[in-house]
């Protein structure tokens, strides 16, 4: 699986790509949280998922889901 970011992902969200949860969660996040940024280029959680608007499934985020190269 190709890792994603946390700087990636917020970018992601930020765009209004989709929505991301906490997989052990209910509540869906419109931002992943507070990051430092020493941590922007570091892996994102293991628990987060992902979902465009429009999908009906949560993905775990992989470059090729984000649509990134």
């Amino acid at each position: 699986m190709s890792e994603i970011t946390n700087i990636e992902l917020m970018e992601w969200l930020a765009k209004g790509n989709g929505i991301a949860k906490n997989e052990n969660s209910s509540l869906c996040l419109d931002t992943i949280g507070t990051c430092s940024e020493d941590k922007f280029n570091e892996p994102i959680r293991e628990q987060i998922r992902i979902r465009k608007w429009g999908d009906a499934e949560w993905h775990i985020p992989t470059r090729e889901y984000l649509g990134m190269k």
